[in-house]
């Protein structure tokens, strides 16, 4: 089984990374040589529906900032890159009938083809929140990512309207690499930092923008494609993986019991404990590897306190959090495993 899990490593479309490999070249990136250092396949890549883990996808963004001495890179790669970068989602979102649906499409289809990414268009009053996380690697800086996937985004959000339509307001987890201005400067609009979650507001009103590309015949064909690569993605993938994904889109929002993520999953209790029975794994020990995860994600990404993080992830105080991380740990506490980053 553990050969069986490596294939299923978290994974990322290749032609996120090809869209980049040329703006890349400009920025002085030596692309071919960083991609053999970073043990990308060269020939995975060039395939039109090829993967790559995206553990290593990170490392290569974080490896490009370094030679280019740029901590902004993320930010300014954006603005290089437009939808074909998702490839037929790409073409989709342009095609939907209104923004809501088209960052909606994006949502559902990444968050399910990329296992450790999490996407939501939230409802916030008189405004809509595009929302963004990334787990499932361990200590590995996010921040190139995060960054660009935001940029990218707002950038969709620019093309889709031709413009007329401009976000109210970016936030980020982490710390700015830079000085504020420059984020804004580059991003044009205002940009705060050291905040609860990752993402983009834009008004209610906006959100309905009907598209000049409406095309339904082509959103069907489109969708119709989609739908079946993950359905083939799916026939290989593990019950727990798909268990550890829903429990992903949950975060932040209800406790997932058992009862909630077998809903979700379509089958009933019985069937819910029996098909994670048969891979040898336990609901507990998939909600402690997560939950895990999503504290050591806030713990090196943000500057929030003990108190804060176990709070959001629905503890009633700051000693139960402590000792459900020990655990977790091994014996080291969320301060000291903060300073050990």
């Amino acid at each position: 089984m553990q050969n069986y899990k490596a294939k299923l490593e978290p994974q990322i479309w290749s032609s996120v990374l090809r869209s980049l490999l040329f703006p890349l070249a400009e920025h002085g990136v030596d692309t071919q040589k960083l991609l053999i250092e970073c043990g990308i396949d060269i020939q995975e890549l060039e395939m039109t529906r090829g993967q790559i883990p995206l553990s290593r996808y990170i490392n290569f963004m974080n490896r490009a900032s370094q030679e280019t001495d740029d901590r902004l890179l993320g930010i300014k790669l954006s603005k290089s890159t437009g939808p074909e970068l998702l490839g037929a989602l790409g073409f989709l979102f342009l095609s939907s009938r209104n923004l809501f649906e088209g960052l909606n499409a994006i949502c559902h289809y990444q968050n399910l083809f990329q296992e450790s990414t999490h996407m939501a268009l939230e409802k916030n009053g008189q405004y809509y929140f595009f929302r963004y996380d990334i787990y499932g690697l361990g200590s590995l800086d996010t921040r190139i990512d995060i960054e660009f996937s935001i940029a990218f985004t707002a950038r969709l959000i620019r093309l889709y309207s031709n413009n007329d339509v401009k976000p109210l307001k970016i936030e980020f987890r982490h710390a700015p690499s830079d000085l504020t201005k420059k984020y804004q400067q580059l991003l044009s609009v205002p940009c705060d930092f050291n905040q609860d979650i990752n993402g983009i507001y834009i008004r209610a009103e906006d959100a309905r923008f009907k598209g000049r590309r409406f095309d339904a015949e082509l959103t069907r064909i489109l969708e119709n494609y989609l739908d079946a690569d993950l359905a083939s993605k799916n026939a290989v993938n593990l019950f727990s993986d798909q268990v550890k994904r829903a429990i992903i889109d949950t975060q932040g929002q209800d406790f997932p019991t058992a009862e909630l993520i077998a809903n979700r999953l379509g089958v009933s209790i019985p069937t819910f404990y029996r098909r994670l029975k048969s891979e040898e794994v336990s609901f507990k020990a998939i909600i402690d590897e997560q939950y895990f995860e999503f504290a050591r994600q806030y713990l090196a990404s943000t500057q929030l306190n003990v108190y804060q993080i176990g709070h959001l992830l629905g503890f009633s105080t700051s000693s139960s959090f402590i000792r459900a991380f020990k655990k977790w740990s091994g014996g080291k506490s969320p301060l000291n495993y903060r300073k050990s980053i």
